[in-house]
């Protein structure tokens, strides 16, 4: 989380599971649990797309750096998360059959959170 002022007000931005799981309705983001526990209503502005700066080379940072963007939303979308893979992983359809099973492999881990109370 970090915040900004401008023009004199105060923005705090939450960056964990949120940018995923989203707090504009019930999810297992655990700050929307605290939040719906709690019958509390947060403003929020969803966001539209996410960007990354990675380094492309040189495993300690020291190499050029590369931007890429994409929408968030339907991953299959175009300019959608699996375009950016295609984009800019060595091998794209490999990296979204990975992508694939590792979300299914994290459903199988958020079920078991819905099993046992976070509030405990």
């Amino acid at each position: 989380t970090f915040s900004r002022v401008v023009d004199g007000g105060k923005y705090s931005f939450e960056v964990g599971p949120s940018i995923f799981e989203g707090l504009d309705k019930p999810s297992l983001n655990p700050l929307r649990i605290v939040m719906d526990a709690l019958g509390e209503e947060l403003e929020v502005a969803t966001y539209d797309g996410l960007a990354y700066w990675i380094p492309t080379s040189n495993h300690d940072a020291t190499g050029p750096v590369r931007f890429w963007r994409f929408q968030l939303g339907d991953p299959e979308a175009p300019g959608g998360f699996y375009d950016s893979l295609r984009e800019h992983a060595e091998d794209g359809e490999l990296a979204i059959r990975e992508w694939e099973s590792l979300r299914k492999r994290l459903k199988t881990l958020g079920g078991s959170t819905t099993a046992v109370s976070l509030l405990n």
